[in-house]
């Protein structure tokens, strides 16, 4: 199956949509999931991803398993990735089991 490459013209006329969409989610990383990924989050992933949102907050996540955290952190990462300029630092830590690290990246790779 041959792949389609979009030519430079066609990425240059869509940077200012691009730049309306980043702004939007920027705003709102619940919708920035829903529209990427096309991913319902969890109540639970939803708070998560709203508790980042205020300029600084420090989030953390003490839960059982399976509520989403690996997966909220993915989205958490790619969100900062995709609404923030270049040159923009952020610093994101997990607990440093093993696990934990092998898990994120397996939610990274998606």
């Amino acid at each position: 199956m041959a792949r389609t490459v979009a030519s430079p013209a066609s990425y240059r006329a869509n940077i200012p949509v691009y730049m309306q969409l980043r702004d939007c989610w920027r705003k709102d990383p619940v919708l920035y999931v829903r529209q990427r990924f096309g991913i319902e989050p969890t109540p639970q992933q939803v708070q998560i991803l709203q508790a980042i949102v205020p300029s600084g907050a420090k989030v953390s996540v003490r839960s059982g398993h399976g509520i989403g955290k690996s997966s909220s952190a993915a989205w958490i990462i790619f969100w900062h990735l995709y609404t923030r300029r270049r040159g923009v630092h952020h610093f994101f830590s997990l607990h440093p089991s093993r696990d934990a690290c092998i898990r994120l990246f397996e939610m990274l790779a998606l």
